[in-house]
């Protein structure tokens, strides 16, 4: 198993985190949804709780929700496995988007849209949420897999094609219009 703790950088160190998040009102861990675990985070955090949680095992990796209830890890505002939580717990408000594993190759997405009111100081260095992706790929796939991590940029490219679009319906729009036509 791999020691995520290990992983630091300024920026996460520098930023009380759970001071931050349990001062906030959008109450990000009482909404458990589609946590993705290793086996071992699994059997080191949610096992117990196994009765209270929506469980699918999709390919090696853990995928687990609530029943109506909030992370059975939190009592009160605090988490009772902060020290040892799980890695996609330490990324957020990065979260670890689609997985697919094709033969010893991994290949996973993450992203940071959330609705965290504080994201934006709370975001750690991209180096070190590939770091520790890397590492959750080989926790959950094994230590042989060659692992490729790509930021999960599919709005971002939407945009972009919006924006392409429009220009090129707008172009258009002048050449066509006997007024010489603006599209606004």
């Amino acid at each position: 198993m791999v020691d995520y703790r290990s992983i630091q950088t300024e920026k996460r160190t520098s930023v009380d985190i759970a001071g931050v998040c349990f001062r906030c009102d959008q109450g990000c861990c009482t909404r458990l949804s589609q946590l993705k675990l290793s086996k071992a985070e699994f059997k080191r955090s949610f096992l117990q709780h196994s009765e209270s949680l929506l469980i699918k095992e999709c390919r090696g990796i853990f995928i687990v929700s609530e029943r109506g209830n909030s992370c059975p890890n939190l009592r009160g505002n605090r988490c009772t496995v902060y020290e040892i939580r799980p890695i996609e717990c330490r990324l957020f408000p990065y979260t670890i988007g689609n997985f697919m594993r094709i033969g010893r190759l991994v290949v996973m997405t993450y992203h940071h849209r959330t609705r965290c009111p504080q994201k934006h100081r709370l975001l750690a260095p991209r180096t070190e949420v590939v770091d520790m992706l890397v590492c959750f790929a080989k926790d959950a796939f094994g230590r042989g897999v060659r692992v490729v991590i790509v930021p999960d940029i599919v709005p971002l490219r939407f945009a972009r094609l919006l924006k392409r679009l429009r220009h090129k319906i707008t172009r258009a729009v002048a050449q066509a219009a006997p007024w010489g036509g603006r599209v606004v």
